[in-house]
């Protein structure tokens, strides 16, 4: 160190360590965005498929089957997550369609931001427990504030915290490290990785 520099090492380590912490945390939330897109416009795909095909067409069943071909062994591209693919898509954009936009083409519909933020799992949990499109939001969002694990946000849906509170008090929009970690763990993040790059 400089004698002009006014910081100490363990300063400067500080400073570097928060860095890569930094670094890894938008790292770590950039493949998982990747994935949650993917996701999304794979269910997009297959709802537009089915404006050609019926939905008893095993559409799904074969994806998944041509998939795990490419991909083999991956959970991403089980017949089941796959129809799951096609619920997320759904689930945000049917409702809406209906109630506001009822001419609104596929393509323009957009994957609500927040849900981006989540883990696979996370949504997953949410389309399954959460019927109303608005609360699913909601939780989604009180869930990324808050960097809930998947099990308090499990608890928080059964116990019915929506119809108590308005907005639970932010902590930092999403920025919470165990939502971070939790983003890390998920498998399909980990799979991704994997798929990507093995």
């Amino acid at each position: 160190m400089s004698p002009n520099d006014p910081r100490s090492y363990s300063e400067l380590l500080t400073e570097l360590e928060s860095g890569v912490e930094c670094a890894r945390s938008n790292a770590v939330r950039s493949i998982n965005r990747t994935v949650i897109e993917l996701f999304w416009s794979i269910g997009r795909a297959i709802v537009q498929r089915e404006e050609f095909e019926s939905w008893e067409s095993g559409l799904v069943d074969t994806i998944s089957k041509d998939l795990l071909k490419k991909y083999p062994g991956s959970l991403a591209f089980s017949a089941e997550n796959v129809r799951r693919m096609r619920k997320f898509f759904l689930a945000y954009t049917r409702e809406y369609v209906e109630a506001a936009q009822p001419d609104a083409e596929f393509d323009a519909l957009n994957l609500p931001e927040v849900l981006t933020q989540l883990p696979w799992r996370y949504n997953i949990l949410l389309m399954e427990i959460v019927q109303d499109p608005a609360h699913r939001l909601w939780y989604a969002e009180n869930a990324a504030e808050q960097g809930w694990s998947l099990e308090v946000l499990e608890h928080q849906i059964r116990e019915g915290v929506h119809r108590h509170a308005g907005r639970i008090g932010a902590s930092g929009a999403g920025s919470s490290p165990d939502l971070t970690r939790q983003i890390l763990a998920d498998p399909f993040n980990a799979e991704f990785i994997n798929l990507a790059f093995g």
